[in-house]
């Protein structure tokens, strides 16, 4: 993540140099978005004898000034704050675009996440359509898409074995009603989704079982319940998406 932000140093002269004149531009030409520096002629130019003259206009043109800020700013860690439908995947995808293509960024080192499978999705189809690129190496994709990549790659690190499971929501649920069920346990006054929200809650927190106290029977039951989801999940190799 650092990569996609640019947590790498400072920045070089000719790069610099070509996003003052470019802020400078769009700053005196608000009505006229489609345009560039006639300086560039829809390229990069070259702005030293070392870069290689590239079209950023495919990158450029289709966004507001506030986009472009966003897209062509430095490399630097961010936060862009904005509200539904202006356009976050699009300036995104476009930001892979000025990495790649004026950053000289390699696609395999930069990494974009959002939330949903659907939202994934319509972000690659636009990376690719953009820069007609094939994204299937890239890391592009859902936080638990990309956790779930990572940890097939290094599953021996994170001590799961290779051919460890997910469990999603409702796996889950269901592995708490049989852990329940071999302790005796009373669904009535133990209710499965208040244990599951019990052991997410403190997954997310980073505790595990033995990082808690109890201090009253019901918490020494809670605990007793995350014990056995825990080593169950070890001996069967599972992963839950609090993981």
């Amino acid at each position: 993540m650092e990569r996609l932000f640019g947590n790498v140093g400072g920045l070089d002269g000719r790069h610099q140099a070509l996003r003052d004149e470019f802020t400078a531009f769009s700053e005196k030409s608000l009505h006229k978005p489609n345009k560039l520096p006639s300086k560039y002629n829809g390229n990069m130019g070259p702005v030293s004898g070392k870069i290689k003259a590239m079209d950023i206009t495919t990158i450029l043109d289709p966004l507001n000034d506030a986009q472009r800020e966003a897209v062509s700013a430095p490399l630097q860690p961010m936060l862009i704050l904005a509200g539904a439908g202006s356009g976050k995947t699009r300036v995104l995808v476009h930001r892979l675009a000025w990495l790649m293509q004026v950053e000289n960024f390699s696609p395999h080192t930069l990494m974009a996440v959002t939330f949903t499978n659907k939202a994934a999705s319509e972000m690659r189809g636009r990376v690719e359509s953009l820069l007609h690129l094939d994204t299937r190496g890239m890391w592009l994709g859902t936080f638990h898409g990309l956790a779930h990549r990572l940890l097939r790659r290094h599953a021996q690190e994170a001590g799961l074995p290779d051919a460890f499971q997910v469990l999603d929501s409702d796996d889950q649920y269901r592995l708490v009603r049989r852990l329940l069920r071999e302790m005796n346990l009373d669904e009535g006054r133990w209710p499965p989704r208040q244990v599951q929200w019990y052991i997410n809650a403190n997954k997310d927190e980073g505790l595990r079982p033995q990082h808690l106290v109890a201090n009253d029977l019901f918490e020494r039951q809670m605990l007793e319940i995350y014990q056995a989801y825990e080593q169950h999940c070890q001996r069967a190799g599972l992963v839950d998406f609090a993981e």
